[in-house]
Order: C-alpha cells, then structure tokens, then sequence
C-alpha cells in the first residue's frame, strides 16, 4: 500500500476539515473529517491550534500509508494559511 501513489485534497472550513486522498486515476480511497461547531461559533480558545491539530492527526494516517504526489487546499472565504 506504501507504494501506492496518491493526491491528497484539503479543505478547511469555518465549522470542519476535511481530508480525500486519491488514486492519479481519481479513485478516491480515503476520507477523514473532523467537525469542531466550537471553532464556528466563536467558543473555542484557539481555532487555528485545533484545525492544525486535526490536520495533523489525518495527514500523518494519510502519509503512514501512502506515498503523496501532490497536495490541493482550500480554505473558507478570506482565509490565510
């Protein structure tokens, strides 16, 4: 399975991130989310912490498994990264 190329698509948003990694050919073969309604309605501490976190805990199940060819991001409205 290591050897399997894969592209890896996230989205982080307002109210949740989310993870696809996929075949080149486009076959998806995994999908993590993670929702945190804290973070959108403004009761979490520290918002930017717990997506980084969270990204950190799918990615590293993502990069254990596969060999990643290329990374998209997407972000809500106005984000920076």
């Amino acid at each position: 399975m290591k050897d399997r190329p894969v592209v890896i698509g996230l989205d982080v948003g307002s109210s949740a991130i989310k993870i696809i990694a996929a075949e080149t050919d486009g076959e998806a073969i995994l999908f993590r989310e993670r929702r945190e309604y804290g973070v959108y309605r403004g009761e979490a501490p520290e918002p930017v912490s717990i997506y980084c976190d969270m990204a950190a805990e799918i990615l590293g199940e993502v990069l254990a498994g596969f060999r990643v060819k290329a990374v998209g991001v997407t972000t809500q409205m106005y984000s920076i990264l």
